[in-house]
């Protein structure tokens, strides 16, 4: 699809029928200050990575449907990861998405917590932070 990324779909199970349909798809906005982000659904759930400036946007034009969307990965608190993801909250709470897990590196927590005079609009959501640990540099071994 033009300027929307490729999407992969799969399914599991034997002969088709009831298989559990899956897919990855790649959301670019085609500009050099926002990182494309990356939608993983499920029938049960979407994951979405990274919710750079102008996503919204670019899933309206596009007719990327947010609605299951439950987890939000932000690969680093950068601009053009997370510029986003305030005003995607808020309007996925106003879909009726009730709670967003949003993991990220530490600060996340803060940025979040920045943020939430602007997200109390929306008594009925939840936007909750998981903190992930950076992984440790391999040790190093003396040969």
């Amino acid at each position: 699809t033009k300027g929307g990324g490729g999407e992969e779909s799969a399914g599991t199970g034997a002969g088709g029928g009831n298989a559990l349909q899956s897919y990855v798809q790649v959301l670019g906005t085609d500009t050099g200050d926002t990182c494309p982000s990356v939608l993983v659904a499920t029938e049960k759930c979407k994951y979405l990575f990274n919710v750079g400036d102008g996503l919204q946007r670019f899933c309206n034009q596009h007719s990327v449907r947010l609605v299951r969307l439950q987890h939000i990965f932000l690969t680093r608190l950068h601009a053009d990861a997370i510029g986003g993801l305030l005003g995607m909250y808020l309007t996925l709470a106003d879909t009726g998405v009730k709670r967003v897990v949003v993991h990220g590196p530490p600060g996340t927590s803060r940025f979040l917590s920045a943020g939430t005079s602007f997200c109390e609009q929306r008594p009925d959501g939840e936007l909750v932070s998981q903190e992930l640990p950076l992984p440790s540099p391999p040790p190093v071994v003396d040969a």
